[in-house]
C-alpha cells in the first residue's frame, strides 16, 4: 500500500510537471491526465491479484474524477462569490463528506 501510493504521488507530480511545460493544457487538466495515468502505473507494479486490480482502479479513478470535478470546474462556478481558495476548499469538503458518508453507510450495509 505504501509503494503504490508513493509511486502514484511521485508519477502524478512528475508527468503533471511535464505536461503544464511542454503543452497547452490548464493546470488541472495536465493534474487529471497525470493522476489517471499515476493509477494505472501505480496498479501496475503492485502485486495484487488481477481479479481486484480493476476494482481498485475503478475505485481509485472515480475519487480522481470527483475530487477533478469538485475540486476544479465547480469551484469555478462559486469563485465569483467568494474567493477561488475558499470555493475549493468548500467544494473539497462537501465531496470528502460525501464520500466519507457513502464509506460509512457501505459499512453498515456488510456488517
Amino acid at each position: 500500500m505504501k509503494l503504490r501510493g508513493v509511486v502514484f504521488f511521485l508519477t502524478t507530480v512528475v508527468v503533471s510537471r511535464v505536461i503544464e511545460s511542454i503543452s497547452q493544457l490548464h493546470a488541472d487538466e495536465a493534474w487529471l491526465l497525470a493522476a489517471i495515468l499515476g493509477v494505472l502505473v501505480a496498479y501496475w507494479i503492485s502485486p495484487i491479484p488481477k481479479e481486484k486490480r480493476l476494482r481498485g482502479i475503478g475505485v481509485y479513478l472515480l475519487l480522481i474524477f470527483g475530487i477533478y470535478f469538485f475540486g476544479f470546474k465547480v469551484a469555478e462556478l462559486f469563485a465569483g462569490w467568494v474567493g477561488y481558495r475558499l470555493a475549493v476548499f468548500l467544494c473539497l469538503a462537501v465531496y470528502a463528506s460525501c464520500c466519507w458518508f457513502f464509506v460509512i453507510r457501505r459499512v453498515k450495509w456488510m456488517t
